[in-house]
């Protein structure tokens, strides 16, 4: 796999992208190392050379996640106070690096995030035992989460201390050989790693609610989109009942179909399809967290919108086309004798056809009754003129006769009396 911070500068849905996640199960093979050695020390009483010997393989162990998280991922978790505050835009960058893909992976980061959050237990309950009271009040003095050194319940973590002359001994010997602040230094640096680990697996990278709009332009305009819709072209020629039944014989599509078709517009897609509307808890885990649901989703909803686009822009195309074709009717100059007119024009021509009948009206023109009209207004009020179109063109071209002077003035009286 080439690494997953390069992977990430493509698109989402391109090739180099698609179905690529994080190598997750190396840093919880990591996180049950940190979780091991933890247990370890809770085994060696302070202030003995052991113990102070696995607080050092604690942090080391720390740096290598935070290494292995970089490494993966292309950011560091680091050891901020703060991570509320500092996190923020860090916690930004990772997210874009996870968005979608790594949605298949719940469990695993699941499992990260309990082995942490266990990790975090284990030393909690390591900093109550007597004889540190020491450490983990200064701990709690200069660890901004210390409020979690309270909040545990003694009884449950089941904790066992056993006085006796040995363990006195032990602290006697060590006193003024061990350097309190460096080792305050130390776990407090660790609590920081692990709790912005924590922290950042807390959110388990759920898709925003809003976010279909954004999905769906992304996968309509990659190659891989593309070439989906391009695939079902034929579907289009059909009616949008004759494409929804189509889906539905996919048996990729066909699962969310009729689901998607029940989508109210301008409300969360996302919601609506994963999400109980009183209670607003995800309805089924196991549908949500996986990526090919989601990449029929899309399909579906590309193949629609590219179906309505296309029809939308059809009608359009023909209603303006509609608008712009006058009627003959339209021609004729006065509006107020247009029924009466159209009327006498019909009877004049009545069976004659094409050239016959386009005399008719040239003739029409001549004494000013109409303007010149198109030939495809023509055809649709006569049904009798099939001739080409040049050729209604070359008939009304003929010249106006000037000679006789009472020509015209025939031609109008004939017309008249029609």
């Amino acid at each position: 796999m080439d690494d997953y911070a390069d992977t990430c500068t493509y698109d989402l849905f391109s090739d180099e992208r698609w179905g690529e996640t994080v190598e997750w199960d190396i840093l919880l093979e990591q996180a049950k190392k940190i979780d091991a050695i933890v247990l370890l020390i809770d085994k060696h009483d302070y202030p003995s050379q052991l113990f102070l010997s696995y607080i050092d393989i604690l942090e080391a162990n720390l740096y290598i996640y935070d290494d292995l998280f970089y490494f993966l991922i292309g950011e560091h978790i680091g050891n901020d106070p703060n991570p509320d505050d500092a996190l923020k835009k860090r916690m930004a960058d990772i997210y874009r690096r996870l968005f979608f893909w790594n949605l298949d992976c719940r469990d695993t980061i699941k499992q990260i995030h309990e082995e942490l959050t266990q990790v975090l237990n284990h030393i909690v309950k390591l900093l109550g035992q007597k004889g540190l009271e020491v450490i983990s009040n200064r701990v709690a003095e200069e660890w901004s989460w210390s409020f979690y050194l309270n909040s545990q319940d003694d009884d449950a973590y089941e904790i066992i201390w056993r006085k006796g002359r040995a363990l006195q001994y032990a602290i006697e010997a060590y006193k003024g050989k061990i350097l309190v602040k460096p080792l305050v230094k130390q776990i407090v640096n660790a609590l920081n790693i692990l709790m912005n680990a924590i922290y950042f697996f807390r959110f388990s990278f759920d898709l925003p609610k809003d976010c279909f709009p954004s999905l769906l332009e992304q996968f309509r305009n990659s190659e891989k989109g593309k070439n989906f819709v391009k695939a079902w072209e034929r579907d289009f020629e059909g009616s949008r009942d004759y494409l929804i039944a189509s889906m539905e014989k996919s048996s990729e599509l066909s699962p969310w179909v009729h689901r998607y078709l029940h989508i109210r517009e301008n409300e969360s897609v996302i919601e609506q399809l994963f999400y109980d509307e009183v209670s607003g808890l995800m309805l089924n885990d196991e549908e949500y967290y996986n990526t090919n649901n989601w990449i029929s989703i899309l399909k579906i909803a590309s193949l629609l919108r590219e179906y309505d686009e296309r029809h939308n822009k059809s009608a359009k195309k023909n209603l303006k086309k509609s608008k712009t074709i006058k009627t003959f009717r339209e021609f004729i100059v006065d509006a107020e004798r247009t029924d009466e007119i159209l009327e006498k024009l019909r009877r004049l021509i009545g069976n004659k056809t094409n050239t016959d009948a386009l005399k008719i009206i040239t003739r029409a023109m001549w004494i000013e009754w109409i303007e010149r009209p198109t030939a495809t207004s023509i055809k649709n009020e006569f049904p009798t003129i099939v001739c080409s179109n040049q050729m209604i063109s070359k008939c009304l071209n003929e010249v106006k006769p000037t000679h006789p002077n009472n020509a015209i003035e025939k031609i109008k009286l004939d017309y008249e009396k029609a």
